[in-house]
């Protein structure tokens, strides 16, 4: 196509008050229902399309009510662009010709082509009238406007539009979709339509005679004309080519099955064969559109409706082989998890505004991007969907913290919009730069750990470009165990030991047959003096300088025997104990009780930016 839209301001459009979108050649938005995604498509329609405006299209909140006055605008810049994607400083001859003195030019004298569309209210006719005017400079906080766009420049653009309900046996049928118009362009020699309307009426008439009923048909339709030598003639295929079309059908066959009508199968299957006739018709225009310019602009609307999980991973590869610039809204983490995180942009309504966040400008680099993709959109791709994210350090704390959530709001985490992630440890900055750049409410639950609060420490300064570690008392969202704790000991130094073992004894049950020990009891009785893994003493070798290691025995009797039994239980079950001591702390505590400090003070906060 050679020409790229590449940004759109939009001001006082619904949910959008004022919103500059950097778009690529293939653009995928995501985030929470009704935060505006189908809002910027609408933008793109009105100002590429003939569509209008209302009262209910203006936007309007508790402080900025519906105004008459208020004008809603849709800029939108073109650029030139080579075979290889990249821009060049001009338009070809063929864009050149068609935009003629349209084409404006930027502060490094660099070719564009942009136009306005604007909706004023008429008070005398009491509606919107819509305008189009060129737009002459493109600054970062200036548009100039001038002459009005003459219609028939738009002539070369053309924006198609695919929503959730696409179903291709309804397109079949359907004479204002793509599909039909297409069908009802097809052409063909005169002889080659003479010698295939011959054949029709040929297998018409051999129809008419193996059916009995139908001459009687005849006959009789004949009689009821009242009409001296009249005849009815009756054509069970019709003879006319033009006519044949309407009547096309698709046939699937799958295995060893017989061919089924595409309308008997399912609609994930009829919603992907959509896509695939918008391939075939949409690259035949543009590979077709040799002598004049044609810009296309095509918007998938939840493409993931009806389709199966793995069939969704495939789309963006399939979106790929269509050519002309693409725009994606979807609430799939598999099409995220499969697209490039430059190209992806998030939608959220912060005060009852729409904005949007371009993860292309998180500026990373590529090992960075590597991070991300692995650690955020390959696994946790749901969290871009989040109200809010907690991050914990590991899948302990992960699971233990879901039930806490669930007694302390009465709710579900998904049913709030909330993610628990485990980070595993280190891997935090990955997600806090995602995070952090789609404006995501986050919070995190850490570990008091010398080397846990390192790691959370360097992730800090990494995220926010300081010159030192930071200070996390500083951060409100950021929660710490004390005294060096790790979340098993963290529980027992806020005495849930008695709430801890009857849980660890439910989980396990009997042990010991013959003495019908608890599993507590058990564990105690058969890891004492046990040889414990080498532990640093702290000391340097004098002749190889390497930390000196000792290696202790396990010590249950002694004073503080059982606490360090029941750490080393609840660190052998690690994850197998998360869930139910965190059910049994809330089954057997009340008030206070029921939720550990630093786990309600968590949760205070994540309350307030819920209901904020």
């Amino acid at each position: 196509m050679n020409i790229q839209l590449t940004q759109v301001c939009i001001h006082n459009l619904r949910s959008i008050k004022e919103a500059t979108i950097h778009l690529r050649p293939f653009s995928v938005m995501f985030g929470m229902n009704d935060s505006g995604k189908s809002n910027f498509l609408l933008a793109l329609r009105l100002a590429l399309g003939n569509g209008n405006i209302d009262e209910k299209d203006v936007f309007c909140s508790l402080e900025t009510p519906y105004n008459t006055d208020s004008v809603i605008s849709i800029d939108l810049k073109f650029i030139p662009i080579g075979e290889d994607g990249q821009q060049t400083e001009t338009f070809n001859e063929l864009w050149g010709l068609h935009l003629g003195e349209n084409v404006a030019t930027d502060d490094e004298d660099k070719e564009f082509f942009a136009f306005r569309t604007e909706f004023n209210y008429d008070s005398d006719k009491e509606e919107y009238i819509r305008d189009r005017k060129i737009i002459n400079e493109w600054r970062e906080n200036e548009i100039v406007v001038g002459r009005s766009l003459r219609y028939k420049t738009l002539s070369a653009f053309e924006f198609i539009y695919l929503d959730a309900q696409r179903d291709m046996s309804s397109d079949i049928r359907d004479k204002s979709s793509m599909w039909s118009k297409q069908i009802s362009k097809l052409k063909m020699s005169r002889e080659a339509k003479t010698e295939i309307e011959t054949s029709l009426g040929v297998l018409s008439n051999r129809i008419m005679e193996e059916s009995p009923f139908l001459q009687q048909v005849s006959r009789d339709l004949a009689s009821a004309t009242n009409t001296r030598n009249s005849n009815v003639e009756i054509n069970p295929v019709t003879r006319s080519v033009d006519e044949l079309y309407k009547g096309l059908d698709i046939y699937i066959t799958q295995n060893a099955s017989s061919s089924i009508p595409i309308a008997n199968l399912g609609l994930g299957t009829r919603s992907r064969a959509v896509f695939a006739s918008l391939k075939t018709i949409v690259n035949k225009k543009i590979n077709d559109a040799n002598e004049t310019p044609y810009f296309c602009m095509i918007a998938f609307e939840e493409p993931e409706s009806h389709i199966h999980p793995h069939s969704q991973r495939q789309l963006v590869r399939d979106f790929a082989g269509i050519q002309g610039q693409r725009i994606v809204t979807t609430h799939s983490p598999y099409i995220l998890s499969s697209s490039n995180l430059n190209n992806l942009i998030y939608v959220a309504l912060r005060r009852a505004e729409t904005r949007f966040s371009s993860l292309s400008s998180l500026g990373l680099t590529a090992e960075a991007i590597r991070h991300i993709e692995r650690f955020v959109l390959n696994t946790r791709g749901e969290l871009l969907f989040a109200n809010a994210v907690i991050l914990a350090e590991g899948e302990t704390e992960e699971q233990a913290l879901q039930v806490f959530f669930k007694e302390f709001f009465e709710h579900e985490p998904y049913e709030l919009g909330v993610s628990f992630i485990g980070v595993g440890g280190k891997n935090y900055l990955p997600f806090l730069r995602v995070l952090e750049s789609i404006g995501a409410n986050w919070y995190i639950f850490s570990d008091g750990e010398t080397a846990a609060i390192n790691d959370l420490k360097s992730a800090m300064q990494q995220l926010k470009n300081l010159p030192d570690k930071p200070d996390l008392s500083q951060y409100d969202n950021i929660i710490v165990l004390n005294n060096s704790h790790d979340f098993e000991t963290y529980l027992l130094d806020e005495n849930y030991e008695n709430e801890i073992i009857l849980a660890i004894n439910e989980y396990e049950g009997i042990e010991d047959e013959d003495h019908q020990d608890p599993y507590f009891d058990y564990f105690m009785q058969q890891h004492h003096g046990e040889s414990m893994s080498p532990r640093s003493t702290g000391t340097p070798c004098e002749s190889c300088g390497q930390m000196i290691k000792e290696r202790l025995l396990r010590d249950y009797c002694s004073q503080g025997g059982r606490e360090r039994a029941i750490c080393d239980c609840m660190k052998a079950g690690k994850t197998k104990y998360a869930v139910p001591i965190a059910k049994k702390i809330c089954s057997n505590c009340t008030d206070e009780r029921k939720y550990p400090p630093k786990i309600k003070t968590l949760f205070d906060k994540i309350r307030n930016c819920l209901e904020g």
